[in-house]
């Protein structure tokens, strides 16, 4: 390999935006900014009126310009045409003159006003009108349907509704489909036809091989529905007597029982004394690889322990709902086709009671509607959503159980695969790569969460270098007194990733250029591209084994965001887990794990064979999701890598008003930070107090420009994601006042980068991008 360069993963995962860029400027209207002020010259009239008459003797002609000016102070009202004859005759004095020449000029801004009124009148409606035709638009009906029902069902009557006639409500209605559709065109948030994914060789062009040229979507049922769908499964004979049972992975032997234990809601340490028959279960399970199916574990308590049958399956139940034992369930949930897997287990059950057949056939109900949706028009879907919550409601409550809080729209989750032309070279992506490579090397800071702050600062105080302390015992110690330990600055890291993604905009610059802002950094090891890798051929997972060397985090959340394959030979054993590892590989029991200090970094280890543990998150889901327990195990096993570790402290300079500003932070051919603003709220309220919509609009289209914010920009709050907004556009502005006046936390705008003609992905026109890139954080 050629010096200084990096190892890339050689697969590129493309999120790209739903609609095409070219529908955010047909939002745009074009206007002429005359920066005439009305205030300065209605001043301007006055004092002019008031030298007048101080001049002017009692005439005719004085009371003539001392009604007129009592009409413009009282009535606002200009002068009429009566006026203007009378006084013209005493054109030679300079007052008179004066006078004249200044309701000119307000008489010229007063026209100019109004016809900026019309215009923005018409603009408003144009916009209106494309919201409508929008409306129309199944492909938009069909991405709603997994997004907002309410806003679907008002599209009908709001697309057909005269623009005269438009209310309040249909104003609303407006704003809202506004938030989506410039989702859809101006980001790639992964939600349904919002966003599409394609998958292409770097160097090479998406081809059959490796992404589709039509569009393939696939409808997933809500794996929440998984664990309830257990919950009432477990409590029928003819289930549980067909699974096997395991060993919490705390416990190694029958005389150390204690463990950790998470009930799906707390999670909490457990400890057992001396206790014959579970003392017996232990040595049983041990004997046979930790695991070993129900019936047979009970077959052979019921040979070595005098005690009734039923009181020895009531035993094992109450160490399950100890925690010390666990069902070894089918189907674990991480996978679309859980609902397919699960169904299929079932049907071979040697015993079939109701409750076993109607949850086969809620399974099987839950697939086809899976399987139609695609192809069914809007309203249908719409209807079979509604349907499958109900369906399900009436499974859980028939057996006793509570439905999950499922709304129709997250009943069934959709992933849209997609061709996408990139433009971008090879060696383009490879420089990316290099410059992003060398900006980790070069970085001086390492930003911590606080709650990884908090966990080094407590390792520093109670281990020496070279001390290891078991992991479970470390987490114990720390959970029971983190309110007393603050996130402190520490000179220990963690261990440096073995390899980092990214996920970048590529554009062209107006040089013509090729660089890239950098949206996010994560560890490396397949995050965001496991999760899609259903939807492309075999061949995707294959690479993605091959360059992965972490071990998948192995605690995730019922949620369709985790789903992954299994892509390591190892895997980490947790209570509730549910990761697998390849076939043949090595399981690491929680409790075989110890937290080892060294002269500056704190790692993982595998007490049996002193060997370093790196962990790589697949899943989609924030750690502070996780048990307390997992969420320790989260921050020192899965190394420390997101944009913060690029970038120093923003610096804020005040600007010439009430408001400051942060510059880009670049470095090469990557921007690592967007030009940003933050508004005082004095200057917000100003605008605010605009007293008409249109005046709103007027004044941030002059303002902002002289700040530095030109026609298309984001707004973000700590709440929310970013939104777009266009200063062409007046539906746009509404909605931006709309969020400045719900603010509750400071407001953030940031530069629009790439700007919609520097994208570099063509699909019916130029599309907002997301490159998702994998490498070596080093040169070689």
């Amino acid at each position: 390999m050629a010096s200084n360069t990096t190892m890339i993963f050689p697969l590129m995962l493309i999120r790209c935006a739903g609609l095409p860029s070219q529908w955010l400027d047909d939002l745009a209207a074009e206007w002429n900014d005359e920066n005439l002020s009305e205030p300065a010259s209605t001043e301007a009239v006055q004092a002019a009126f008031d030298a007048a008459l101080l001049l002017l003797p009692e005439s005719p002609l004085r009371s003539a310009v001392y009604n007129a000016r009592k009409d413009f102070f009282q009535k606002k009202k200009m002068p009429g045409a009566a006026f203007f004859r009378q006084v013209n005759t005493a054109r030679a004095l300079p007052e008179i003159t004066q006078l004249l020449e200044r309701l000119a000029v307000l008489k010229e801004i007063r026209d100019a006003q109004n016809g900026f009124f019309k215009r923005y009148d018409d603009a408003l409606k144009a916009n209106y009108a494309l919201l409508q035709g929008a409306a129309r638009e199944e492909t938009l009906r069909r991405a709603l349907l997994f997004a907002s029902h309410d806003l679907l069902e008002r599209l009908p009557a709001f697309a057909e509704k005269p623009l005269e006639q438009f209310t309040k409500k249909d104003r609303q209605t407006a704003l809202s489909l506004l938030r989506y559709l410039t989702r859809a065109a101006a980001k790639t948030s992964p939600l349904s036809r919002f966003t599409t994914i394609s998958l292409q060789k770097i160097g090479g062009q998406a081809d059959e091989s490796e992404a589709p040229f039509f569009q393939k979507s696939q409808v997933t049922p809500n794996v929440a529905l998984l664990p309830a769908i257990y919950e009432v499964l477990l409590r029928e004979r003819a289930f549980y007597r067909a699974l096997s049972l395991r060993l919490n992975p705390c416990v190694e032997d029958e005389k150390q029982k204690n463990w950790l234990y998470f009930d799906g809601e707390q999670e909490s340490f457990q400890q057992m004394g001396e206790h014959p028959v579970a003392d017996l279960v232990v040595k049983i399970l041990l004997e046979n690889g930790r695991k070993w199916p129900f019936v047979k574990l009970l077959h052979r308590l019921g040979e070595e322990v005098d005690a009734d049958p039923a009181q020895l399956q009531s035993l094992v139940f109450e160490l399950v709902d100890y925690g010390l034992l666990e069902w070894d369930l089918p189907e674990k949930g991480l996978s679309s086709g859980w609902c397919g897997s699960l169904y299929h287990f079932l049907g071979f059950l040697p015993e079939q009671p109701p409750v076993v057949v109607e949850a086969a056939a809620l399974l099987q109900w839950l697939r086809t509607a899976a399987r139609t949706l695609p192809f069914q028009p809007a309203g249908e879907a719409q209807e079979t959503q509604r349907e499958a919550v109900l369906v399900a409601k009436t499974f859980f409550e028939k057996y006793g159980s509570a439905m999950p809080p499922i709304a129709p729209e997250q009943i069934f989750f959709e992933d849209v695969a997609d061709s996408a032309e990139s433009a971008v070279p090879e060696n383009v992506i490879r420089a990316l790569a290099n410059d992003l490579a060398k900006c980790w090397q070069e970085r001086d800071i390492q930003a911590m969460p606080a709650f990884r702050s908090q966990l080094f600062s407590f390792a520093e105080k109670i281990l020496a270098e070279g001390e290891t302390i078991d992991f479970l015992e470390f987490s114990k110690k720390f959970l029971g007194k983190r309110k007393d330990n603050p996130a402190n600055r520490t000179g220990l890291r963690s261990l440096p990733p073995t390899k980092i993604g990214a996920l970048l905009q590529v554009f062209r610059d107006e040089t013509g250029a090729f660089r890239a802002v950098v949206n996010g950094l994560f560890p490396g090891g397949g995050k965001l591209m496991a999760r899609w890798l259903h939807l492309f051929p075999a061949e995707a997972g294959t690479a993605l084994r091959d360059w992965n060397d972490a071990i998948p985090f192995p605690w995730q959340g019922w949620s369709n965001a985790n789903f992954q394959p299994a892509i390591s030979k190892k895997v980490i054993c947790v209570p509730d887990g549910r990761t697998a590892g390849l076939p043949g590989g090595q399981e690491i029991l929680l409790t075989n794990l110890a937290l080892q200090r060294e002269e500056d970094f704190l790692q993982l280890i595998d007490k049996e064979s002193n060997d370093a543990v790196l962990l790589t998150d697949l899943g989609l889901e924030a750690p502070e999701t996780r048990p307390p327990v997992m969420q320790v195990l989260w921050h020192l096993g899965v190394p420390c890598v997101s944009l913060e570790s690029l970038l120093s402290e923003r610096k804020w300079s005040q600007g010439a008003g009430d408001w400051h500003v942060a510059d880009r932070v670049e470095f090469g051919s990557l921007i690592l930070a967007r030009k940003a603003w933050r508004l005082g709220d004095e200057l917000v309220e100003n605008w605010l107090s605009e007293k008409s919509d249109a005046n709103f609009f007027q004044r941030v289209r002059a303002e902002l420009p002289t700040i530095g914010i030109f026609r298309q920009f984001f707004v973000r709050s700590i709440q929310e994601k970013p939104q777009y907004f266009d200063l062409d556009s007046p539906v746009s502005i509404l909605l931006f006042a709309k969020i400045l006046r719900q603010r509750k936390s400071p407001l953030i705008l940031t530069e629009m980068l790439p700007r919609a003609h520097q994208n570099v992905i063509q699909k019916n026109g130029f599309r907002v991008a997301e490159f998702v890139l994998e490498l070596v954080p080093r040169l070689f």
